[in-house]
């Protein structure tokens, strides 16, 4: 089910009405259901279910009291169809007419919002705001092309290029943790705001974290445009700053020309990643602080996983946006993320990129 459909059915004005097409002159008992969004004639009152009854494992009709046929095959020259067979569709007239009638004169009422503390003296003069989804669909400024941040339902290549699985939660889990007592701490030792020692990096270099993204296979048929299939990205944590170098391979001379670039004529004091072997013996090289992640353990490097995922989704974009083959997505990580650092402001510090590394505004 389609996001904004589910939003849609949580609408208070809203009702899944369910039909059976057996009570509608078919032999075969198919469920379909209606999702209606402030019409008063759809309701659970209105909907018509087969009250099945089983005799010898056989499912009979309430209506005709004649057993249920099981539908097989497909209707006329189609080969395919949903749920292996197509012979319920189209819908059955007598199931059309009888919607039709709640469609043709609806009764509309949606749910009304007051505001906290508001007195609702006069009904009437209160005009009832329907009750949906908050999504706008209108399309978006000009400057949310140049990095497609944050995710607008109104952009058709952030609607087509950002698209995740769902995410499979454990909930039972949930409710654990909402079960386990949390002892309180004595007041006395907690530190003072004055105490604290904080270890949180202060300027560009303090501590840079990085992850090696594949985009295309060594042997794949649609190559890059000068034969690139890996990039390293690279973040600065302190002022957000965001660089990818895309490479043929990942090498130590590939990876010690982007950290050279990287760090330009400054000084990095450490460096967090993945343990990768290349990395390391470049820190080594260049005389900087290497600090692994776990092993397996994509939690204890989430920063530069999510960079990762913003990265990739951000050069999907722009090439969607400007047409452009999938073998420059090299050119199109780089552009993303010279786009990220000039335009993206945090929301935290309110700063970018740009201007929490070298002080000034781009331009």
């Amino acid at each position: 089910m389609h996001a904004i459909i589910k939003k849609w059915v949580q609408c208070g004005s809203a009702h899944l009405v369910r039909f059976d097409y057996c009570q509608f002159g078919t032999e075969w008992k198919k469920a379909t259901t209606v999702l209606s969004v402030g019409n008063k004639n759809f309701h659970t009152g209105n909907s018509v279910r087969c009250d099945v009854t089983w005799k010898d494992d056989v499912s009979l009709c309430s209506k005709s009291g004649k057993p249920h046929t099981t539908l097989s095959g497909f209707i006329g020259d189609a080969t395919k169809g949903q749920y292996k067979t197509n012979r319920a569709c189209p819908y059955p007239v007598e199931f059309c007419t009888y919607v039709a009638n709640f469609i043709a004169k609806p009764v509309v009422h949606f749910a009304s919002r007051i505001k906290k503390g508001e007195i609702q003296d006069n009904v009437e003069k209160i005009a009832a705001m329907p009750v949906g989804p908050a999504v706008s669909m209108q399309a978006p400024p000009a400057d949310h092309y140049l990095t497609h941040l944050p995710k607008h339902p109104g952009c058709k290549a952030c609607m087509n290029c950002k698209v995740q699985r769902k995410h499979c939660r454990d909930h039972n889990k949930a409710r654990q943790r909402k079960l386990v007592d949390v002892s309180k701490t004595d007041k006395s030792d907690v530190l003072l705001p004055h105490e604290k020692v904080s270890d949180d990096p202060k300027k560009f270099g303090d501590l840079v974290t990085s992850d090696s993204v594949f985009a295309i296979k060594r042997n794949s048929t649609n190559p890059a445009r000068v034969n690139e299939t890996t990039t390293l990205v690279v973040r600065d944590k302190a002022t957000g700053w965001l660089a990818a170098y895309p490479a043929k391979r990942k090498s130590a001379e590939e990876i010690l020309e982007a950290v050279n670039n990287f760090k330009g004529s400054e000084t990095i004091a450490r460096w967090y990643s993945d343990g990768a072997p290349e990395l390391h013996s470049v820190c080594r090289k260049l005389g900087i602080r290497h600090d692994i992640s776990d092993p397996h353990r994509s939690e204890t490097n989430g920063l530069i996983d999510r960079t990762n995922r913003t990265l990739i989704e951000g050069a999907r974009c722009l090439l969607f946006e400007s047409g452009m083959p999938y073998k420059y997505w090299n050119t199109a990580v780089k552009c993303f993320a010279d786009n990220y650092n000039f335009t993206h402001f945090d929301s935290k510090r309110g700063t970018n990129g740009h201007i929490e590394r070298l002080g000034k505004k781009f331009g």
